[in-house]
């Protein structure tokens, strides 16, 4: 049996089950502490049940948040403090918080004059750039500056043309040149970020980035409510 069915049936029979996958087409089932809120004030859980293939990109066992007010059915058995819930898989979203996990990146060694793998603890952030450097360290300095000068200006505008003419204006480049290189670097950080999210998905199993994720916002929870509280516990 699937581990995910496993974990639902805890919550309901296989009768209840099935008429969810016959009903409820367009939500999700989420298993979560619905007490427990993160410092965006929503609920956080684990994917358990997918009804419909066109489910945002969200997989079995993603990490997600919703807003507690967009349940529309639960099951009456807790456990743990945890029950099942069905959210409409509008209001159902990945959940990126930004801890630093341990992923694998290149290291230089000076004597041996070799490349090794070793794994590091960093944020999401600068995990991209570190791969971004290791992936760009072909190309010449002006072609990495002027996709660097595109990504800024297009994160402040949202003008994709004008960041576009920006950049070729001051980096002398052609739009041609530059589109390819656009397209390429894109290409490359959305391997990148498959990556990291595997290893977060994987640090989560391990139960090390929620308690990490609780350490971290201690300081940011004193100024919330005392009705929000950390996420502290495991959910999978």
């Amino acid at each position: 049996m699937p581990e995910h069915l496993v974990e639902v049936k805890h919550f309901c029979s296989n009768e209840v089950i099935n008429s969810i996958y016959t009903n409820s087409k367009n939500k999700i089932g989420i298993i979560s502490d619905i007490d427990i809120l993160n410092q965006n004030g929503k609920c956080i859980g684990v994917v358990g049940l997918l009804m419909s293939k066109e489910s945002k990109g969200l997989k079995l066992s993603n990490i997600v948040e919703f807003n507690k007010d967009k349940i529309t059915w639960r099951s009456t058995i807790l456990s743990n403090g945890k029950g099942f819930y069905l959210v409409d898989k509008y209001w159902v979203k990945k959940y990126f918080p930004d801890p630093a996990i341990n992923v694998p990146v290149k290291i230089y060694d000076p004597k041996s004059r070799t490349i090794s793998v070793e794994f590091q603890k960093l944020t999401y952030k600068q995990f991209r750039e570190r791969k971004l450097f290791e992936f760009a360290y072909k190309y010449e300095y002006r072609v990495v500056a002027a996709y660097n000068n595109f990504r800024h200006m297009y994160s402040k505008t949202k003008d994709y043309y004008f960041s576009l003419n920006s950049t070729i204006k001051h980096y002398h480049i052609d739009q041609d040149d530059l589109k390819k290189i656009i397209s390429c670097f894109n290409h490359e950080i959305k391997k990148f970020k498959k990556e990291w999210t595997e290893c977060l998905q994987e640090s989560y199993n391990e139960n090390y980035s929620v308690k990490a994720l609780s350490d971290l916002s201690k300081e940011s929870n004193k100024s919330i409510p005392k009705n929000v509280l950390p996420l502290v516990e495991k959910y999978h």
